[in-house]
């Protein structure tokens, strides 16, 4: 099984219910799960394996390679891109399974209506693993803090900081002005905040001095 990541932080995100409850009804089945902050998922137990999906082009030519090797027969597309169908299809699954938008319905072997108006983005991807049985009774997106010496965590961070430099994440950057994180990464107001209640603290991820050396291109497979 395969899971094409969303390409935005807080999307990602939203899409921890979904995957959990179909990592549950895999019962062990291998899982891999691919999108630009796949890092981020690191040591939820959420997969076999993350590959961290490059956005330059030459980049994710690499990565289809490596996914395709994987092997898995079905992929479930978290993304509306033409481009995610398109590269499910290079990747050999059998079974694509995504929203019938952007002209890529030829693509998709299981063709999900978008809603309209739309709803809430954690019951968006809800919807796109219902083709597989799998129910999502819990839709609070509670993660774990990552590990204080954890690589994925240093990496994201790094990610981040590049984003916050050329101006293109400010709403990152009000969160990290707002609940005072300093260097540390703040995950989106949604992370934060859900139904009311607080997920993960920005107490839980303590300040890293030690910078991540690292391309934003680069590919990170990581099996877990």
């Amino acid at each position: 099984m395969i899971v094409r990541l969303p390409n935005w932080l807080g999307d990602t995100v939203m899409a921890v219910p979904a995957i959990r409850a179909l990592r549950q009804a895999l019962d062990g089945a291998p899982l891999l799960l691919a999108g630009p902050w796949a890092a981020i998922l690191g040591d939820q137990a959420l997969a076999e394996v993350l590959v961290t999906y490059p956005r330059s082009w030459s980049g994710r030519l690499s990565t289809a390679d490596t996914v395709s090797d994987f092997g898995g027969s079905t992929a479930v597309l978290l993304p509306n891109s033409f481009e995610a169908a398109a590269a499910a299809l290079y990747w050999g699954a059998r079974r694509r399974i995504g929203f019938a938008v952007g002209g890529r319905s030829w693509l998709l072997t299981d063709r999900v209506e978008l809603p309209r108006p739309r709803p809430h983005q954690v019951d968006e991807f809800a919807l796109l693993v219902e083709p597989l049985g799998v129910a999502v009774d819990v839709r609070e997106p509670r993660m774990a803090p990552p590990d204080a010496a954890s690589p994925e965590r240093r990496r994201v961070r790094a990610r981040s900081g590049r984003l916050l430099k050329h101006g293109t994440m400010g709403l990152v950057r009000e969160a990290r002005e707002r609940f005072g994180l300093g260097g540390t990464l703040a995950l989106g107001l949604s992370w934060y905040r859900w139904g009311g209640q607080t997920w993960l603290r920005p107490g839980d991820m303590q300040h890293d001095e030690e910078p991540y050396e690292g391309s934003q291109s680069e590919l990170v497979v990581k099996k877990v």
